[in-house]
């Protein structure tokens, strides 16, 4: 298996306040994992060291040196009067602020990806108007969009209900089959 994540002995604390200790962990490429615990706990932590925003008390993450990570955020505040459709905004990942300038290449990249987790139907519908469930989704392909090998999700379905959960975690089950 090829490894794509090692922590070593991982310690972050905020002054005197420890919030990793000694976290060891190694993940191969096609390893589903699932941090789970209360909050305040130490998981975003561990993701914001994970994607080098935090630097650690001592210790080491160590990535394999081909890894791109795709992230989505625990969470995001998209008013009702948000004007970008949802393909618009997952658009963004790819160019910023260059939206009507994309390569015949990231256009094929962008319909796949918005194929991908079940939005070609609604990709033109204002992203303030999405539900919850199709905003999540929207998130995701915006990770998605330059195409990692690595996927972090903080939180992804904490507001959703039952079956937008449900929909989004078979999302995620199917990328990781096709990738692997």
């Amino acid at each position: 298996m090829e490894q794509v994540i090692k922590v070593n002995d991982l310690n972050v604390s905020f002054g005197r306040q420890q919030v990793i200790t000694n976290l060891n962990l190694t993940l191969n490429r096609g390893d589903f994992l699932a941090i789970l615990g209360h909050n305040g706990v130490g998981k975003t932590t561990f993701v914001r060291t994970l994607l080098k925003q935090l630097k650690p008390t001592s210790g080491e993450i160590m990535l394999a040196p081909d890894t791109k990570i795709g992230y989505v955020p625990q969470f995001r505040n998209i008013d009702i009067e948000y004007p970008l459709s949802i393909r618009d905004f997952i658009a963004l990942s790819f160019t910023g602020f260059r939206l009507p300038f994309l390569s015949r290449r990231e256009k094929q990249i962008l319909n796949e990806v918005i194929e991908l987790v079940d939005l070609t139907e609604i990709a033109d519908r204002s992203m303030g108007k999405a539900s919850g469930g199709e905003k999540q989704r929207a998130y995701l392909a915006s990770a998605l969009i330059k195409q990692p090998n690595l996927l972090i999700l903080d939180e992804s379905t904490a507001s959703l209900d039952p079956d937008a959960k449900q929909e989004l975690l078979a999302v995620v089950k199917r990328l990781n089959l096709q990738i692997n």
